[in-house]
């Protein structure tokens, strides 16, 4: 599993941003990442026409937000911290226009 933080995202540092990535043997992915899906995202909404089957999941009242995708054998997660409204409202959008890696 690699984990990286990036702190004092958007203007004026409005949040701070957790990558994670979950490497899995290509045998057993799909379903190891079902499980995660069931478990730390459950509650997660399917992204309408992803070409990677993102998962958004939104805990306003953990201040928190999380971007999941699967590509291959690795789970990416990226989660954001914000309490600023203004910032967290173009923030799906915004995280879907990144380019994805692997």
């Amino acid at each position: 599993m690699h984990h990286a933080l990036c702190r004092g995202i958007g203007d004026g540092n409005n949040g701070y941003m957790h990558v994670t990535q979950t490497v899995a043997p290509p045998a057993t992915a799909a379903k190891r990442f079902d499980a995660i899906l069931r478990t730390e995202l459950k509650g997660a909404e399917p992204v309408p026409g992803d070409p990677d089957g993102a998962r958004w999941l939104a805990k306003p009242e953990l201040k928190t937000y999380t971007l999941a995708y699967v590509r291959g054998a690795v789970l990416t997660r990226l989660t954001v911290l914000s309490p600023d409204k203004e910032f967290v409202a173009g923030l799906k959008d915004g995280l879907l226009k990144l380019k994805r890696v692997p």
